[in-house]
């Protein structure tokens, strides 16, 4: 799959401040109140590391097994709690 080759560099080429916005985007329409979230085509998981210390619950879907293993390494480091 194309996946295994781009979850290599995704993140060095995708724009970081992106995630804030839509971190941004989200808080200002749904308050975080510790409820469960699902982020769909969440990818590296940068989005959903934002969106737990933001206040929620997250669960990150991607059909892309490399990619999941990417956000499951950023869970894992300090500040981060998805599932």
């Amino acid at each position: 799959m194309i996946y295994e080759t781009f979850a290599q560099v995704y993140d060095t080429l995708m724009d970081q401040d992106l995630y804030t916005q839509w971190r941004d985007y989200v808080t200002k329409r749904v308050q975080p109140n510790g409820q469960a979230m699902l982020e769909l085509a969440g990818g590296s998981g940068s989005l959903a590391v934002l969106l737990v210390q933001a206040g929620f619950k997250v669960t990150d879907f991607d059909l892309s097994g490399d990619m999941l293993s990417l956000a499951e390494q950023r869970r894992m480091q300090p500040k981060s709690s998805c599932h």
